[in-house]
């Protein structure tokens, strides 16, 4: 099982959601509670649980060994490591199943930050009846989503259209190792697969979640309100 470290509200009869977080590569676990912390969401009855990586691989940008989800090429990330990367899905699914597992469960999201964003787009089209919503900032693709999500619906897993969950994704106009580009892509192809996508750019680069704290916060409230 993964390890995991939580950021939750003070009185635990208070929550009301439950934010899976899956950082960069080359972050740690910290990072995705530090943006839950300046979001506020604890104050909104949003428990954080940031999962680590278990892997270690090379970072291409800066030579040095860190976590990570799978490994990647930097020039070519649609050429990702296939294997560690299943293997990746599967051991977040294993975690997300033993939250489901508890009968008082509240709403799952599943959030994630460059390689996390793309690790949390294929659990969340893989399996997209086990969550209420999506926090995607650079997020790409590994994968056909189409594909993965033609293979839920075969299995009896992809809801009726007006249960998909919603879907936040955020990018840095700046970015310069996720292209905006991408980010606006996949909104369109999403868009196209029925779900009900929101979207924000930011003037920064390749930052998590950088200046889309209110604006998450916001998403969330506001998820929770027309909630199914």
């Amino acid at each position: 099982m993964l390890s995991a470290s939580t950021l939750a509200p003070q009185d635990f009869n208070d929550i009301q959601a439950v934010v899976v977080w899956l950082h960069g590569m080359g972050e740690e676990p910290m990072t995705m509670l530090d943006v839950a912390a300046a979001s506020g969401l604890a104050e909104i009855g949003v428990e954080s649980i940031a999962l680590k990586a278990p892997m270690k691989h090379a970072s291409q940008i800066t030579g040095e060994i860190v976590d990570a989800w799978f490994d990647q090429e930097f020039a070519h990330l649609e050429m990702s490591n296939r294997t560690e990367f299943w293997e990746a899905v599967n051991r977040v699914d294993e975690y997300v199943d033993s939250l489901a597992d508890h009968d008082s469960t509240p709403r799952l999201v599943i959030a994630g930050f460059s390689q996390g964003a793309a690790l949390a787009l294929a659990e969340l089209m893989s399996h997209p009846d086990k969550f209420h919503a999506a926090l995607l900032y650079s997020p790409y693709r590994v994968i056909d989503i189409s594909l993965l999500s033609r293979c839920a619906m075969g299995r009896g897993r992809y809801p009726i259209e007006h249960e998909l969950p919603r879907i936040w994704i955020g990018y840095g106009l700046r970015d310069w190792v996720i292209p905006a580009r991408w980010s606006y892509s996949l909104v369109l192809e999403l868009r196209g697969l029925g779900f009900d996508v929101v979207t924000h750019h930011y003037l920064g680069g390749h930052v998590p979640f950088g200046g889309a704290e209110s604006d998450i916060r916001d998403f969330l409230i506001s998820s929770f309100s027309s909630s199914r």
